[in-house]
């Protein structure tokens, strides 16, 4: 008798399967669009970018809209820094859809990815050939040049500022701006319990456990969790900009001192570069990791990665006050920002000249 019950079972369920029609993808694409459209227009960028790459998969005979949903997945793979993604996005719609009405924008992301990201100055011509073929060196060619030249010219100098030893580096100038573009201090360091690596893959969080507070660090791609080593009372880490190293500092509440540490991931170690009281916990990388900034005592100092050659860099900075730190990618300039502040400092660094006195 169960037997007969189990095959009329089977039986209904194929029935109903192939009555109904196939379950996946299970809507119709126009209906997965309009989602993946509302998604976007509400900032929930990860949602349409999943809805957008699931119409290019699963419905290749839907072109109706095709042209849009490559523009629009490239366009928030770029706004969510996927830069890899991005451009694979992006050259398919250039080099399918050369006539899509906002083809123009794909170029100048393109530009973007391959000169600041990439650093592939020979893909970044292809296309500013392409860009120039159909638009002239109109304004925005012209603005890319005069930035290239400035970045070209910035990482000669940068080069030779971060050889130089940290008692040799000095402020030459000091300015406020009401705002700062990102695309030249990409990694901003705040006062945080959880951190995203720059390339996305990883996160670093403080956790409270049964023997204290630690840092965890977190693999997002396969979901691996493991406690850093040596982090104790770890507190707001950053991020090197090649992701190689995470920068914290941690409490001693017995002598009331912060020490500062650097975990580096490969060898699963934490060492000490500095400790004293009245350090502040925003810390800020340069874009080699090889110095580090960092307010202590009210004041702006800087060291070596291995804790040598530590030198005072601003003696009159309010460092307490400070909420934001970034070091510029040209490697020369410090920004800063203060508490209450509505405006952001920005500390042009230099080599130390030595003067002769007869």
């Amino acid at each position: 008798m169960k037997k007969y019950i189990t095959i009329f079972t089977l039986i209904f369920i194929l029935i109903t399967f192939f009555s109904c029609g196939p379950k996946i993808p299970g809507e119709a694409p126009e209906a997965i669009f309009n989602k993946a459209n509302d998604a976007m227009v509400k900032g929930e960028y990860s949602t349409a970018i999943e809805l957008y790459y699931q119409l290019l998969s699963n419905y290749k005979d839907f072109k109706k809209y095709r042209d849009d949903i490559l523009y629009r997945l490239g366009s928030l793979l770029y706004k969510t820094e996927r830069y890899d993604e991005a451009e694979k996005v992006l050259t398919n719609l250039i080099n399918k859809y050369k006539n899509y009405k906002k083809i123009k924008n794909a170029y100048i992301m393109l530009l973007y990815i391959y000169l600041q990201e990439f650093k592939d100055e020979a893909k970044a011509n292809k296309i500013k050939e392409l860009y120039e073929k159909n638009y002239g060196a109109d304004d925005f060619i012209q603005n890319m040049n005069k930035t290239l030249v400035l970045l070209k010219i910035g990482s000669q100098d940068s080069l030779n500022l971060l050889k130089l030893s940290e008692k040799d580096i000095v402020i030459i100038n000091e300015k406020k701006v009401e705002n700062f573009d990102r695309e030249f201090f990409p990694v901003l360091n705040y006062e945080d319990k959880i951190k995203e690596s720059n390339s996305k893959k990883m996160v670093v969080e403080r956790k409270k456990t049964k023997e204290g507070y630690y840092l965890f660090l977190k693999n997002k791609a396969t979901g691996e969790t493991k406690k850093i080593n040596g982090s104790k009372n770890g507190y707001a880490p950053q991020w090197s900009w090649d992701d190689r190293y995470i920068l914290f500092t941690s409490m001693d509440w017995d002598n009331e001192e912060r020490k500062i540490k650097i975990y580096d991931i490969k060898n699963d170690k934490s060492f000490l570069i500095f400790k004293g009281k009245n350090i502040e916990p925003i810390l800020c990388f340069s874009p080699d990791s090889s110095k580090i900034v960092f307010g202590y005592m009210n004041k702006f100092w800087i060291i070596n990665k291995t804790g040598a050659n530590i030198s005072l860099l601003h003696k009159d900075i309010k460092a307490k006050d400070i909420v934001l730190m970034a070091w510029a990618r040209d490697c020369d300039k410090i920004l800063y920002k203060k508490n209450k502040e509505k405006f952001y400092h920005i500390l042009q660094l230099g080599k130390r000249e030595i003067e002769l006195f007869k």
